[in-house]
């Protein structure tokens, strides 16, 4: 138990080093598991000894202004064409800060999540692959976000 917030990083370290299972699966606060999110995640760990971590596909659950309707479009589209490029290009550069499932023993690797970095989900990516581990892209891992609908 934090005392006080100290950041998304020191939260998801210290329920990294408290886990006890192999793989993690860590999500934002606001976010919401599609019922079979989990296991999509989890299967390119247990079989690919050299994944990581695997990043699913959040997807805005927020749309009914014109507003949550327009973010629908280009989140979807700009973020998983993005996504998609990787995977066929065969790497995937960050997992999404939103949805993705971790290899316990990648992240002891790499010491965990930097305390001092804002962008944690792209620090966690890079320091990933620079120990030689890989990032997958499971788009079937869908994850529903809140995004704002208003201007204000």
């Amino acid at each position: 138990h934090l005392a006080y917030n100290q950041g998304k990083a020191v939260a998801l370290r210290m329920g990294a080093e408290a886990a006890r299972g192999d793989y993690l699966v860590c999500i934002d606060g606001d976010a919401l598991l599609d019922n079979r999110a989990v296991p999509y995640l989890v299967d390119p760990l247990i079989h690919n000894p050299h994944v990581g971590a695997v990043t699913g596909n959040p997807r805005i659950r927020t749309r009914s202004t014109l507003v949550g309707r327009v973010q629908v479009g280009e989140f979807s589209s700009i973020i998983g064409l993005i996504k998609r490029t990787q995977r066929i290009y065969g790497n995937v550069f960050t997992v999404s800060g939103v949805i993705a499932a971790f290899r316990k023993e990648a992240l002891k690797s790499i010491g965990y999540w930097s305390q001092d970095m804002i962008t944690e989900d792209i620090d966690v990516s890079w320091k990933l692959q620079l120990k030689g581990w890989s990032i997958f892209y499971e788009p079937r891992a869908i994850c529903w976000i809140l995004m704002p609908e208003t201007l204000k």
